[in-house]
């Protein structure tokens, strides 16, 4: 406290000397002398007072801009930014933040003015709340640098500015820049002859610049990051996954049944819908429509092309179709058609149905109540399922030609294993889909990460005077450690 005040009052003199206060002459060539005082009116007096005063407190506001109060506002701006940012708005630079708090500040504009404006600016605010949060992040006031009444009165002013001024000017001009300089310049000559030298500025640009991307990167992952991923049941899941993808034996076959059964699971719905229209509506014009359908289905069927005829096909057979009951059941078929277009095996499973002469879609919606009646089963070991297999054997054997499991592979253990993959999906599958935009993130962040670590190995503490930067803890590192092993396959 000491210090500050004595650099703020020699920063007194630069200043009232500039204004043309003549405080020499004042003190010095012309004293005050009793029998002058005594002469002077007490109105005099005062008014002399309030005009010191006032130069006083001009020469105090220049003083702040001068010790660098107003500089202190780009740190104050870089915070805001930061936070804005953190809180995923898309305000990039200082530049665009001046513009958030011009509008936001604005009192002659209503929110919903505000959020015309800013959205007119390409800021990202979609609605009120948004603007709320905005508003109170970016509009926010910091007053730890506001400068406080210091209670001084005028007389007291002016007995520093006459008594301290001659002390003050020689401990800040000659004091201050004299011990700053040496201390300066013998730690950068003990540094250079004795310390370890600093990183050189290369690397550490390259490394900061990668610091940023992963921090950007990071808090969408930690966003991302499930306890679910860690459980046993879903670590199974990915492990099985990771054999079928790898092609491994056991998982080699089952992978892509265990696939067509959830496709058929999760289209049951279209399925039963086509089968009840074709039951209902017979006439020869709806017949001859679902007959073009099945020709048309192949085992390579490229979806767009195959699209295309049926639409062209439905307009063809519309207006030969005499109700308009009739007509709804062809736009209903198509539609459904449509739908399992959408799913990846959808039409696959179609084919194989068409193809075996399975009229019967009903079977898929039992296997779906088996899957359903899982719902609280232990899944972690396939055994634990030949007694729910066993308990339905009728209806697996009756799906097992679509799912292309041949007579020697009829097993109560083979359905069992695919009952698992199919539960464990059934599950966890929000999860897993969850799961896997995860691993791209990650996937994304490895890069830079590895440019942190390989800098920060290379010119390390033992060897280099670090900077705070190569200090930082990394965000998302945990969350990477946790998971790194599914990085090379899923």
């Amino acid at each position: 406290m000491a210090t500050q005040q004595y650099i703020s009052l020699g920063t007194i003199l630069l200043i009232l000397s500039a204004a043309h206060v003549d405080v020499a002459s004042a003190s010095a060539v012309n004293p005050p002398q009793p029998y002058a005082i005594a002469q002077s009116s007490d109105d005099e007096m005062l008014d002399a007072l309030q005009e010191r005063q006032k130069k006083i407190d001009g020469g105090l506001e220049k003083i702040r801009k001068l010790t660098g109060d107003e500089s202190k506002d780009l740190g104050k701006n870089q915070a805001t930014l930061d936070a804005l940012q953190a809180e995923n708005f898309n305000v990039e630079s200082l530049d665009e933040l001046n513009t958030v708090k011009t509008i936001i500040s604005d009192q002659n504009l209503s929110q919903a003015e505000m959020l015309d404006a800013l959205q007119a600016n390409n800021f990202n605010i979609d609605n009120l709340e948004q603007l709320q949060k905005l508003t109170q992040i970016a509009g926010q006031k910091n007053s730890a640098h506001t400068p406080q009444e210091t209670g001084m009165s005028a007389q007291m002013a002016f007995t520093l500015l006459a008594v301290g001024l001659p002390a003050t000017i020689l401990v800040f001009f000659l004091g201050k820049p004299m011990a700053q300089g040496l201390v300066e310049v013998l730690v950068s000559n003990y540094q250079d002859k004795f310390g370890k030298p600093k990183v050189p500025e290369r690397p550490l640009n390259l490394h900061n610049n990668a610091l940023k991307e992963l921090e950007n990167l990071g808090k969408r992952i930690e966003k991302l990051s499930d306890d679910k991923f860690t459980s046993d049941e879903f670590k199974l899941l990915l492990n099985i996954k990771v054999s079928v993808i790898k092609g491994d034996e056991e998982y080699k076959e089952l992978g892509y049944k265990a696939e067509l059964l959830r496709a058929a699971i999760l289209a049951q719905k279209s399925f039963l819908k086509l089968e009840a229209t074709e039951l209902r509506y017979r006439s020869r014009k709806q017949q001859q429509f679902y007959q073009y359908v099945a020709d048309n289905l192949e085992e390579d069927l490229d979806k767009q092309a195959f699209a295309k005829k049926i639409k062209s096909k439905q307009s063809e057979i519309l207006p030969l179709v005499n109700t308009d009951e009739g007509r709804n059941a062809i736009n209903s078929y198509a539609q459904e058609i449509e739908a399992l277009s959408k799913h990846e095996l959808g039409l696959k499973l179609l084919t194989l149905f068409k193809k075996l002469e399975l009229k019967d879609f009903s079977i898929i919606r039992d296997v779906s109540d088996v899957v359903e009646g899982l719902a609280k089963h232990d899944l972690m070991n396939a055994k634990s399922l030949i007694m729910v297999v066993k308990e339905y054997c009728d209806v697996f054997h009756k799906i097992s030609p679509i799912l292309s499991i041949s007579s020697d592979e009829q097993s109560n253990a083979t359905y069992a294993r695919i009952l698992q993959i199919v539960a464990l999906m059934h599950r966890h599958g929000d999860a897993y889909i969850k799961f896997k935009e995860l691993v791209n993130l990650l996937r994304k962040w490895e890069k830079p990460f590895e440019t942190v670590k390989m800098i920060r190995e290379e010119y390390n503490r033992q060897e280099y005077t670090l900077p705070s930067e190569f200090t930082t803890d990394i965000i998302g590192e945990s969350v990477y450690q946790k998971h790194v092993e599914y990085l090379p396959d899923l």
